[in-house]
C-alpha cells in the first residue's frame, strides 16, 4: 500500500503562490508521467506541492493546503473519506481528477465534499454533470512533460515500437489487427515494451517476428522512441467506444519526442489533434499497413508528421499548459489571489463541457 507523503518545493503561503496536495496512485504510468510533470511545473512557478499515496494521513496531507486534488485511481470509499474530511475541516478547495472514469458510472462516487471535477475529456465531464454527482466540471486532459519527453535520437534499431499492456482476449484481437499482422506482412523490425506477457502473447509475438523488450520506465521512453522510425498507438476498443476523446498518455509522449505515430481509431471529441498532420489514423489493418510502409520508406513524411505533432504539443498540450489552466480554475474558485492568467485560448475553448455552462 502507498502511504508516503512527499513535500516538493516551497510550502506556499507567499503572495501569488499556492500549496497543492495530491492523492494519487503513482504506480500507473499515465498518472505518474502527467502528475509528476504538473508537480514539476508548479514547483518551477514557486508553488508548494505534496504528492501523497492513496492511504496517506488526511491531516498531514491536507493541513495548510490551498487546493487538494484526488486522482480517480483511489477507491470510492477513500474518495468519500477525503470529501468528508473537507466537509468537517474546510480550509481548502477539493477537486477530483477524473481521467478514466472507473466503472463508467460516476454515481458510485460520493463527491458531496468536493468543489468539482477535473475531467480528462468532454465526455467524462458531461457524464459527471449529467449524473448529478457534481454541478461543476472542467476539462483537464493529459499532457506531456516536455522537459522529460523530448527528441532523443539514437542509432536506429528498428522500424516500429509499441508500448502497452496485452490485456484480455478482445484486446488481443485489436493488437493482432493493428500490430502483429501489419508488422509480419510487411516484414518490419519491431519491438514491444510493457508488463509481463501471457504465454499465448509471447507465442504470437514470436510468430510475427517481434521482440519483447520488457517493462520500460517512463524515463526510458524518449531514448527508446528515438531508436525507432515510428510508433503505433492502439487504444482499447472498449475504451474508445465508452469513453471517446480520451487518448492514451503514450500518444502525448510520442508526439513530444518527435516520433511519427500511427493510431488505430479513436474519436477526438475535443479536437486536440489533427489526424493526417499530427498522426496518421488507420481505420483497419490494411490502412495500418499502408501507413507503416509509407513512414518506414519516406524520410520526408516522417519529418513532416513528427515536426507538426511536436509543434502541437508545444503550443497546446504540455504540462505547463495544464498548470496554467489549473491556476485559472483556482482563480475561478477564489482559492487565493494569483497573478493574471496567461492561458492559451485553446484551453479556454475546451474548458467548458459540451452543451453546458460550468457554474460559477
Amino acid at each position: 500500500m502507498e502511504h508516503a507523503t512527499r513535500d516538493d518545493g516551497p510550502t506556499g503561503g507567499r503572495p501569488g503562490t499556492l500549496t497543492v496536495a495530491c492523492f494519487a496512485r503513482m504506480t500507473t504510468p499515465g498518472a505518474a508521467h502527467f502528475l509528476e510533470g504538473v508537480t514539476a511545473e508548479l514547483r518551477r512557478r514557486g508553488h508548494g506541492v505534496r504528492l501523497a499515496g492513496p492511504d496517506a494521513p488526511l491531516e498531514e496531507t491536507c493541513d495548510g493546503a490551498d487546493l487538494v486534488i484526488v486522482h480517480d485511481g483511489l477507491t470510492a470509499q477513500r474518495i468519500k473519506q477525503i470529501g468528508h474530511h473537507r466537509r468537517r475541516h474546510g480550509g481548502y478547495r477539493l477537486l477530483l481528477r477524473h481521467g478514466a472514469l472507473q466503472g463508467l458510472d460516476p454515481r458510485g462516487f460520493d463527491l458531496s465534499g468536493f468543489d468539482g471535477v477535473l475531467a480528462g475529456s468532454r465526455v467524462i465531464a458531461d457524464i459527471c454533470l449529467g449524473s448529478g454527482v457534481t454541478d461543476r466540471a472542467w476539462i483537464w486532459p493529459d499532457a506531456a512533460d516536455i522537459r522529460r519527453f523530448r527528441p532523443d535520437p539514437g542509432e536506429i534499431e528498428g522500424d516500429v515500437v509499441f508500448f502497452g499492456a496485452w490485456g484480455d482476449q478482445s484486446r488481443g484481437v485489436e493488437l493482432r489487427q493493428f500490430l502483429l499482422e501489419p508488422v509480419k506482412l510487411l516484414g518490419l523490425r519491431a519491438r514491444v515494451y510493457g508488463p509481463p506477457l501471457p504465454a499465448a502473447a509471447v507465442a504470437q509475438l514470436n510468430d510475427a517476428g517481434i521482440r519483447f523488450g520488457g517493462w520500460a520506465h517512463h524515463d526510458q521512453v524518449p531514448s527508446i522512441l528515438g531508436r525507432f522510425l515510428c510508433t503505433i498507438h492502439v487504444p482499447s476498443r472498449a475504451r474508445t467506444r465508452l469513453l471517446p476523446g480520451l487518448p492514451s498518455i503514450r500518444l502525448f509522449e510520442a508526439m513530444a519526442c518527435g516520433v511519427p505515430l500511427v493510431s488505430s481509431p479513436w474519436l477526438d471529441c475535443d479536437s486536440m489533434f489533427t489526424a493526417g498532420r499530427d498522426f496518421l489514423l488507420a481505420r483497419d489493418g490494411a490502412e495500418m499497413r499502408r501507413h507503416l510502409r509509407a513512414l518506414v520508406n519516406d524520410r520526408a513524411l516522417r519529418a513532416e508528421i513528427s515536426s507538426h505533432a511536436r509543434r502541437t504539443i508545444l503550443a497546446r498540450h504540455s504540462c505547463a499548459h495544464r498548470v496554467e489552466q489549473l491556476l485559472d480554475i483556482c482563480r475561478e474558485l477564489e482559492v487565493r489571489p494569483l497573478p493574471p492568467s496567461s492561458a492559451d485560448p485553446f484551453l479556454a475553448r475546451i474548458g467548458a463541457p459540451s452543451g453546458r455552462e460550468t457554474p460559477r
